[in-house]
């Protein structure tokens, strides 16, 4: 190693020193980030209804999924004229009245994002042309709950 490859490598160690201090504040700035993000999922991650505390059932099942409806739908940018929990057809089953009318498309895919992600099946239901092109989907959700 010739004297130029060590002031080379001189050089690189002190501006990978140099370097160390601004990535280790940059890395703690990340990890708080992720926490703070993790904070929120979790916060707004709500199980589904099979999950929920044994604790709450019946009509408090019925109004959890409601309200957990609810705020699905208004975070699609659905109108939600209805969200109230109805009597259940079966023992074991949590049953929730749904009007939400909005944009076709948008209402469609909050309808099968119900049944997809959250497990709700669809007992009943009707949609409705609106004007100005929505559209109005009524229906009657159900959930298994235990």
């Amino acid at each position: 190693m010739t004297g130029r490859d060590r002031v080379a490598l001189a050089l690189a160690c002190l501006a990978a020193g140099a370097m160390w201090w601004p990535v280790a504040a940059a890395i703690e700035r990340l990890d708080a980030a992720r926490a703070a993000r993790a904070a929120v999922l979790a916060e707004l991650a709500w199980p589904m209804p099979p999950a929920l505390e044994p604790v709450v059932r019946g009509a408090g099942a019925a109004n959890a999924i409601a309200a957990r409806a609810r705020i699905l739908a208004t975070r699609d940018g659905l109108l939600v004229e209805r969200a109230e929990p109805v009597a259940a057809p079966a023992v074991g089953v949590a049953a929730v009245a749904l009007t939400l009318s909005g944009n076709e498309k948008a209402v469609l895919n909050h309808a099968a994002m119900l049944v997809q992600a959250e497990g709700l099946r669809w007992r009943r239901w009707t949609i409705e042309a609106q004007p100005g092109g929505a559209v109005r989907l009524s229906g009657e959700a159900i959930a298994p709950w235990a």
